[in-house]
């Protein structure tokens, strides 16, 4: 793995290296000047976001203000069309639940994966359409037992169609449907996040911005809503939703991204939930030590686990009931289907990795990676992918193949624009959608092996060598007696990290393996003393645990690492998470 390496220190003192690491740090995430300084470390308020502030157009914003309020006085019936993962389900809990304080006749509608496809559908206004009771076979999904009025009994559905449809975390692409739901006397209201085409749907209002995740755009958009003073805290309370969604769907943790996670992990950690609190018990994590980590490996996991096996609508349940009993069920079933979701995952992507075995051999002369199959469950088919982006590091698109309709899911590399090489073949694609690092579509069985052959083209054209090189990014190279507490403290100003805020990553040259072991139920995790001059310093390297038989005691290493703090029976000490490790006597 190539390092990439912004810049050695060059500063004397303990105190100047101090100050100039902290200045690379900065400088490195695009943070330059007194006020961006200020505004990075002390990130205003969620509260004075707006809509300008994000690049939500106002007259937009307006227009969808004053239908909603039309509908509310009119006690028309409204339907917020969310999407099944984890950042959609928390923007439709976002929205439903402000629309529902302002007294709104409203219900949440959660997409099946395999009946209606991604977004808002023909299909799904079909049965929005359609009178009877809510199943989970596809008919209109309630919430009903689970949500916050006392008014609203189980088993409630629409008395009525609806007549306004405000879509969240879906819809920018959505041409077909917003047509079909004019025609059936439906307004849409979109609000997304996605990248947008050429043209837009012919809505009657669109709230958009790509600088927020699709929960964050519900949450700006919930808060204009509600402008009263009476019902602030209305917003207030779905900050909590509005962080999940944005770690969840990897945006950049900069800017108002950077403001609502700051902010809303606080609410996290002492106003969870029942349902969230439930969640986290079941994982065996305390709510007032959740970080980012959680959300990333313990939360969204879990939402996402029921929009790929099951309903996505029990995820929203859980996030909306106040009854402890119904969340205790919940969380069960959520931590159930995640264990089997993990095991798909695995039988799918062993199954993915002899599919590509057998083309191992032009593996190296591909630049995208396109692997299609009937056996392939649609919903975990983005995570295969991501996965192989990590063996072959290139990007990797894995079809579900269907009789006569396949889906298939996207991941990509830094420099590499997903989204973008996928439209350039929407001729022979029925529907596309995402963004430059992950992206789905919906194409003709019949056209997968003309797609291929154009992607490949594309590819050969865009992905240069370069792109294809795994490169390792370290902030600044350091001494070991850098690493201090006060160093470690000026990191702690720098959280939450996250996508354009990494945690900060240095090299160490010429470090002195003292001693090494492996650790692990399989050993495969490396736990190893380092020194340099008369410092000495602790660190963890997983999946290195194969180095421990190669690293002899006195060996001269080069380290890439991060500083974390590690507590060990009420003792506490800074130690190096280490990422990757350079030697002569290795062969990188």
């Amino acid at each position: 793995m190539q390092w990439v390496i912004t810049k050695a220190i060059e500063a004397k003192s303990p105190l100047a290296r101090r100050d100039e690491i902290t200045r690379i740090l900065l400088t490195n995430r695009g943070i330059v000047g007194e006020a961006e300084t200020r505004e990075y470390l002390t990130p205003q308020k969620p509260d004075h976001l707006t809509a300008g502030t994000v690049n939500i157009s106002l007259r937009e914003l307006k227009k969808a203000v004053k239908r909603i309020e039309t509908a509310i006085r009119k006690k028309e019936h409204i339907v917020v069309y969310g999407d099944y993962d984890a950042d959609g389900i928390c923007s439709t809990a976002i929205l439903w639940e402000a629309l529902h304080s302002l007294g709104a006749d409203t219900l949440p509608f959660i997409p099946l994966r395999e009946k209606h496809g991604y977004g808002l559908s023909i299909k799904g206004i079909d049965d929005l359409l359609n009178s009877g009771k809510v199943r989970p076979s596809g008919k209109i999904p309630t919430i009903s037992r689970d949500v916050q009025s006392s008014k609203v009994r189980q088993g409630r559905t629409l008395s009525k169609p609806p007549s306004l449809i405000i879509t969240v975390d879906n819809g920018i692409v959505a041409f077909d449907a917003v047509e079909y739901a004019f025609r059936k006397g439906i307004d849409v209201i979109i609000c997304d996040h996605h990248e947008k085409a050429k043209k837009l749907p012919k809505a009657m209002a669109i709230i958009h911005t790509t600088l927020l995740s699709g929960s964050g755009v519900a949450w700006v958009f919930a808060k204009e809503i509600i402008r009263s003073s009476r019902k602030k805290a209305a917003a207030q309370k779905t900050l909590d939703l509005a962080t999940i969604g944005t770690v969840a769907d990897m945006v950049p943790l900069l800017g108002p991204n950077r403001s609502l996670v700051k902010y809303g992990l606080s609410v996290l950690q002492k106003h969870s939930r029942i349902g969230l609190k439930l969640l986290l018990q079941e994982a065996a994590v305390e709510p007032e030590a959740l970080a980012i980590y959680h959300i990333n490996y313990v939360i969204a996991p879990r939402l996402n686990a029921m929009g790929r096996l099951e309903h996505a609508l029990d995820a929203l349940r859980l996030i909306c009931t106040k009854s402890p009993e119904r969340a205790r069920e919940l969380a069960q079933k959520l931590g159930t289907t995640n264990r089997r979701r993990q095991e798909l995952t695995e039988e799918m992507l062993n199954h993915a990795k002899k599919l590509s075995g057998r083309i191992s051999a032009s593996i190296g002369s591909k630049k995208i990676l396109i692997i299609d199959h009937q056996d392939f469950h649609e919903g975990v088919i983005g995570l295969i992918a991501g996965k192989l982006v990590e063996e072959y590091y290139r990007p990797v698109i894995v079809v579900a193949k269907g009789g006569e309709i396949s889906k298939a899911s996207a991941r990509s590399i830094a420099g590499f624009n997903i989204i973008k090489a996928i439209r350039k073949t929407e001729h022979l694609l029925i529907d596309a959608g995402g963004h430059p690092m992950a992206a789905g579509f919906t194409i003709r069985t019949e056209n997968i092996q003309a797609f291929k052959k154009l992607m490949l083209r594309i590819a050969s054209v865009e992905l240069s060598p370069d792109l294809l090189q795994p490169k390792l990014s370290l902030d600044a190279q350091i001494l070991l007696n850098d690493v201090t507490w006060e160093l470690y403290e000026k990191l702690e100003g720098m959280e939450p990290f996250g996508i354009a805020n990494p945690k900060p990553a240095f090299a160490i040259r010429e470090m002195r393996v003292v001693n090494t072991r492996a650790v692990g139920r399989e050993k495969q995790h490396l736990k190893l003393t380092l020194a340099q001059g008369n410092e000495t310093i602790d660190g963890i390297a997983f999946s290195l645990g194969n180095l421990a038989a190669k690293l002899r005691g006195g060996s001269q290493v080069d380290v890439a690492a991060t500083l974390e703090q590690n507590i060990w029976n009420g003792r506490k000490e800074l130690q190096l998470r280490v990422k990757d490790i350079k030697s002569l006597s290795l062969k990188d």
